[in-house]
């Protein structure tokens, strides 16, 4: 799986001038220093996780996963095995998605933290201060079809995550901290009928930004 674009980040230079030595790879370990030694830290999940895999792991397809929320702001969850075949045959504009965060919780779900293991590039976590039972979730399993996504938003409590796709593609749009929060969401360039779904962002919102923006000189205004 490659790294971050090196241009969105200040310490990302180090991906560009190593490349060959600390690339991620193949989820592997990027510290580690030789490449036979990044070949026995590849991930399961690089096998396990394939869409036909998951839908027949006999471990997995009975668990019942977090895939949204009602009117209510209630949990709705479905068994993996049922998500699958949503997945492969739904027409939805906006579908579900498998995200959740209490897999761990779950006897045979919690298996899942077996097949990937925390690059080194990451290891700074400062929530483990506070130990496993205080700290706010901090890993999800996410499963989604196309068309699938959240809308544009700031992660809670000053958090970043990392991300690694092991099946298909994500698209990402990532605004400087400056931007005022309206500009960010559109506003005024919403019509009707439409709402900030992913779906509708990427394909309607996001252009009229740019559009916007060129117009204006980056301003914004």
């Amino acid at each position: 799986v490659p790294p971050p674009p090196p241009r969105q980040s200040r310490g990302s230079s180090k991906f560009e001038e190593k490349k060959e030595e600390r690339s991620i790879c193949l989820g592997a370990d990027a510290g580690s220093s030789s490449s036979s030694e990044r070949t026995s830290h590849a991930w399961k999940a690089l096998e396990r996780w394939s869409l036909d895999n998951l839908q027949n792991d006999p471990d997995l397809r009975e668990r019942t996963l977090k895939c949204g929320e009602d009117d209510d702001g209630k949990s709705i969850r479905m068994k993996l095995k049922h998500f699958m075949r949503y997945l492969k045959s739904n027409s939805d504009d906006s579908p579900l998605y498998i995200f959740d965060s209490s897999f761990d919780e779950d006897r045979l779900a919690k298996r899942l933290l077996e097949d990937y293991r925390v690059p080194t590039y990451f290891d700074e976590d400062l929530f483990h201060l506070v130990g496993e039972k205080r700290r706010p979730p901090y890993r999800w399993f996410l499963v989604g079809p196309e068309r699938s996504g959240s809308c544009v938003h700031i992660d809670p409590l000053a958090t970043s995550a990392w991300n690694t796709l092991i099946v298909g593609k994500k698209r990402w749009v990532l605004f400087p901290p400056h931007v005022p929060k309206h500009v960010v969401k559109g506003k005024g360039l919403v019509k009707r009928h439409e709402d900030d779904e992913a779906i509708h962002y990427f394909t309607f919102i996001l252009p009229r930004i740019r559009k916007e923006a060129i117009s204006s000189g980056g301003t914004g205004k």
